[in-house]
């Protein structure tokens, strides 16, 4: 969003989160996307501003999917050196706008494996669902009212 207020959009490649059955017409008003990006863009990105020792590991984290929030593919149609998906950057969409962007793309480029797919609810799920860190320190309030 602008500072006037006004939304920015964007076309972008994006992983669609819903099932195939809740992408029927009528089924749902609304689709859940996360931002997808191509792995050497990404790469030089990283690289551009870390240290070359620093972006030599968070890469390689990355490409061993260690990274909680980024969901590492390696080689698919359209991302022939890998994407990310950056599970930090999920986002929820009109059904209509997912089906104006099929009626101007050739719909899905790609589709995740079984395995991969399990890979990728155990991921996404451990970024969402992870026992929060002992370092973090909340401060309680004792009297609720």
């Amino acid at each position: 969003m602008l500072g006037n207020g006004e939304l920015k959009v964007k076309e972008m490649t994006v992983m669609v989160l819903n099932n195939t059955c809740d992408l029927q017409p009528g089924r749902s008003p609304y689709v859940n996307i996360a931002l997808v990006a191509d792995f050497p863009k990404f790469e030089t990105g990283i690289r551009q501003t870390r240290e070359v020792a620093s972006a030599n590991g968070y890469i390689e984290s990355v490409r061993e999917n260690k990274v909680s929030e980024i969901f590492f593919v390696e080689r698919c149609p359209g991302f022939g050196s890998g994407m990310v998906v950056f599970l930090n950057k999920i986002a929820t969409v009109p059904f209509t706008m997912y089906e104006k962007a099929l009626s101007q793309t050739a719909n899905r480029q790609a589709s995740l494996s079984q395995h991969g797919f399990y890979y990728f609810l155990i991921k996404l799920t451990r970024l969402l669902a992870r026992p929060e860190s002992e370092e973090v320190t909340r401060q309680v309030d004792s009297d609720p009212n």
